[in-house]
């Protein structure tokens, strides 16, 4: 009788044993799950999957190289050329947000130019005022508080060497002057000048004092702006409500907190892990446009740069005038040469034997 309730007691301590070794493994299940859901972001099969499991397609000239990295940790608003929302021509309505809210389009209804649109997988903003994406979540008397940090991933495109990259109460200043960098406002320079390599791609990143801004190209620090003028960020915006510089669109960070250094270094290494920066653009394009003075013509002049010969039957000219300042530009001709006449310049779009094409690039105003 004694044995038999020893061995009735042993089966029962197993049992309990089965099912708490079951539990620990469920739970233990479970964690790993959520440690998957924990993930930034990765790469999977050409898409980009976010924190919230929603894919969108990658870039089609592959400048995301989407390894794990960690600009989730530090960003407080982060927004991809990847969840650009476009009609069916390409024209972008909205960025969705890999972090923080959706920004809708927010210029005019019709630029004299074109709606920002995707070209490769970037967003194309060219020289024009009032394109830009905004959304305002804060009133005058509340801005977002110093020290801020901001960085923008692009490709500064030739067209011009001057006007805004960012501005517009969605975001602070940020522009270029000919060969250097403006910072705060239009009137921040930088003591040592620095510009981005015409269709690398880029990362400029900007700390936001109230007497001062601080600026990095590629994580190379490019020292600071002093100044005490400093127009204040109230909500999230990509692009300019003034005059925009030529330049393509890849993401954007909204860093709503000062960083430390080390925080910072470890910060541009999520960055560059992320993104293929100085990569050059994969398909074909035209470099050095020129409209050249020829026997009482203009005369478009570029270099064809691709990875296939150039299908020369197959390019487009666009001839483009002020008329009679950049918010009103119209387009006077698509051949390759006009008339000669001051205030115009020319756009090129080369396509390859293989029918690869790009986007139209443009030469300089005369």
């Amino acid at each position: 009788m004694i044995l038999k309730s020893f061995i009735s007691f042993f089966l029962l301590l197993v049992a309990i044993a089965s099912v708490a070794a079951q539990s620990k493994t469920v739970e233990a299940a479970w964690g790993i799950q959520q440690a998957g859901n924990l993930k930034t972001h990765e790469r999977i099969d050409g898409f980009i999957r976010s924190i919230s499991g929603v894919g969108v397609k990658a870039p089609v000239i592959d400048n995301l190289v989407m390894e794990k990295g960690d600009i989730l940790e530090f960003a407080d608003a982060y927004y991809t050329s990847a969840g650009a929302i476009a009609d069916g021509s390409g024209i972008v309505t909205r960025l969705k947000a890999v972090k923080g809210p959706d920004i809708p389009y927010a210029g005019l209804s019709n630029p004299t130019i074109a709606k920002p649109y995707l070209a490769g997988g970037e967003v194309v903003f060219s020289n024009q005022p009032n394109a830009n994406f905004k959304l305002l979540t804060r009133s005058n008397d509340k801005p977002f508080s110093f020290p801020e940090e901001i960085t923008i991933v692009f490709r500064k495109m030739p067209g011009t060497e001057y006007e805004a990259l960012l501005s517009g109460w969605g975001n602070y200043y940020l522009g270029f002057s000919n060969d250097n960098i403006r910072a705060g406002n239009a009137d921040g320079y930088l003591t040592a000048k620095a510009f981005p390599k015409y269709f690398a791609l880029c990362y400029l990143h900007a700390r936001y004092e109230a007497n001062s801004i601080a600026l990095w190209l590629n994580g190379k620090s490019l020292g600071k702006v002093s100044t005490t003028d400093i127009s204040r960020r109230l909500g999230y915006g990509v692009g300019i409500e003034t005059n925009s510089t030529d330049f393509n669109w890849v993401a954007s960070m909204f860093i709503e907190k000062g960083l430390s250094d080390e925080e910072r270094a470890r910060y541009f290494k999520a960055v560059q892990s992320n993104y293929k920066i100085g990569a050059m653009p994969g398909l074909p394009y035209a470099s050095e446009v020129k409209a050249v003075k020829q026997s009482g013509k203009l005369v478009a002049s570029y270099q064809y740069n691709g990875a296939n010969a150039e299908a020369k039957s197959k390019v487009a000219y666009q001839w483009w005038k002020l008329s009679p300042d950049l918010s009103k530009q119209v387009i006077i001709g698509t051949g390759m040469s006009i008339p000669y006449q001051k205030d115009v310049k020319v756009a090129v779009k080369v396509t390859d034997v293989k029918g690869n094409s790009w986007m139209f690039i443009s030469g300089q105003y005369n």
